[in-house]
């Protein structure tokens, strides 16, 4: 696979020294199958399916070091299993582990070592499975001890210093717990007000670790972040937010999402409508848009460069970034974008 390696003056933003990555999937017209694929600088290119039998897969995340470009993911078969993928430059490989089914969320590089993060399918003696949280190093599979015995999963990941930082959810008997593991040792998030939480990303800075999601309080959802356990409301509870990505860029706390529209009379829609939201130091940057709305959008990681914040998503079915709020379309065929890397040169 030949990859564009000149940067695009412009990208459509009017940045000259800036590479834009967004990972996700596409539909291509007359099939049934979703192909995943990155976006650099606004060329697409799609990563073929390994499986025989996979009719689906799609990049969760992606990350870039040097001139190389990693991908994780996971593609599905006809009978409806899913396999952890990652992909370096456009070639697919086979994640190891679980009994079967695995998904990988997460990627990053440190040095020469390549991490992803997810989640496998792990049967005990008796053939019980249960859902666990997990981490590769270079293909080599460790599983993240969770309490209880009820499921895990890792959504985000993020290496420090040679330490590995994943963060994601574990379930309890009752419900379900944002947690992020700091080499191997889990903290559960969560306040005593929450009923319910999940974390989707996770940024690091010296001592600090700032893990984002949101946790729900009097039946809505409230995006928030926890800065070394200590849970950050970035909304009130009167409507649902989600947080999904966060990021530092100096000493400033970055965090996008989602939020709902509420109607002139101060009602939720029926049909619930959200917008994109993003936050810097715990200041709504960008209140409700009407031409960000839309019942069926969605919002994942966040990359800040040149002091311009980018987050990607999806809108309407199509794979979309926002620069500083400003959408823009990544393509036209039916398809959803899901990470992202702003990288200067």
């Amino acid at each position: 696979m030949i990859l564009p390696s000149a940067c695009k003056k412009g990208l459509g933003t009017g940045d000259s020294g800036l590479s834009l990555y967004v990972s996700g999937g596409i539909t291509p017209a007359n099939s049934a199958n979703t192909i995943a694929a990155f976006w650099k600088n606004g060329s697409q290119i799609p990563m073929p399916i390994p499986g025989v039998n996979a009719i689906y897969a799609v990049g969760e995340a992606i990350a870039v070091s040097g001139n190389n470009i990693y991908v994780a993911g996971y593609e599905e078969s006809a009978n409806g299993y899913e396999t952890a993928m990652i992909w370096k430059n456009g070639q697919g490989t086979v994640l190891s582990g679980g009994a079967g089914i695995s998904v990988a969320n997460a990627v990053a590089v440190d040095g020469n070592n390549v991490y992803a993060a997810g989640v496998v399918l792990v049967l005990d003696a008796n053939g019980n499975g249960t859902y666990q949280a997990v981490y590769w190093q270079n293909g080599v599979q460790t599983v993240l001890p969770a309490q209880g015995s009820y499921g895990s999963s890792a959504t985000a990941l993020v290496i420090q210093n040679g330490q590995v930082y994943a963060a994601g959810w574990n379930n309890t008997q009752n419900s379900q717990v944002a947690a992020y593991w700091a080499n191997g040792i889990e903290s559960l998030l969560t306040d005593s007000n929450a009923t319910y939480s999940t974390a989707t990303g996770i940024a690091v800075s010296g001592t600090n670790v700032y893990v984002c999601g949101w946790e729900e309080k009097s039946s809505a959802s409230t995006a928030t972040y926890w800065l070394n356990g200590a849970p950050v409301s970035l909304t009130d509870s009167s409507t649902n937010s989600s947080a999904t990505g966060i990021t530092l860029s100096g000493n400033d706390v970055y965090v996008a999402g989602t939020g709902e529209i509420v109607n002139k009379n101060g009602i939720i829609s029926f049909v619930a409508e959200s917008y994109l939201m993003y936050w810097k130091d715990d200041t709504l940057q960008n209140p409700a848009d009407s031409a960000n709305k839309s019942p069926t959008m969605s919002a994942g990681a966040i990359s800040v460069a040149e002091n311009n914040v980018y987050v990607a998503g999806s809108f309407n079915g199509v794979a979309v970034y926002w620069k500083n709020g400003v959408m823009v379309p990544l393509t036209a065929e039916k398809s959803l974008g899901t990470g992202i890397a702003a990288l200067v040169h």
